[in-house]
């Protein structure tokens, strides 16, 4: 788990920390990189944009709305439920996260994911 392993900024700030460490992974921020060891592991924008907004909320549920407005906006029409179930699915293979037993990212049903 991550919990013992990734410092985070203190709640309420959204901040993050210039290199965060989590499972075997280091992510930077800035650079949109995420590395496994020494392997750089490909992560696309929006899927990138969705671990960035969950780590930044680590432990708390962020629901499905607020996921579709981070990563499209407002006033973007697009089908949010495949939109965000793609994005998802996207950062769970990046991570190697089962979503039977998830290490990383946790379905809430009925209100969305968590970091864990």
């Amino acid at each position: 788990m991550l919990r013992s392993t990734l410092a985070l900024p203190p709640r309420g700030k959204t901040t993050l920390p210039r290199v965060l460490k989590f499972g075997g992974f280091e992510l930077t921020p800035s650079t949109y990189e995420l590395r496994r060891g020494s392997r750089q592991v490909k992560v696309e924008r929006l899927a990138m944009e969705l671990l960035l907004l969950l780590i930044s909320r680590h432990d708390t549920v962020v629901s499905r709305e607020e996921i579709a407005e981070r990563l499209w906006g407002k006033d973007v029409y697009v089908d949010v439920e495949n939109g965000v179930n793609t994005a998802v699915r996207k950062v769970r293979k990046a991570l190697a996260d089962n979503p039977e037993r998830p290490r990383f990212i946790q379905r809430i049903p009925g209100k969305g994911y968590r970091f864990i």
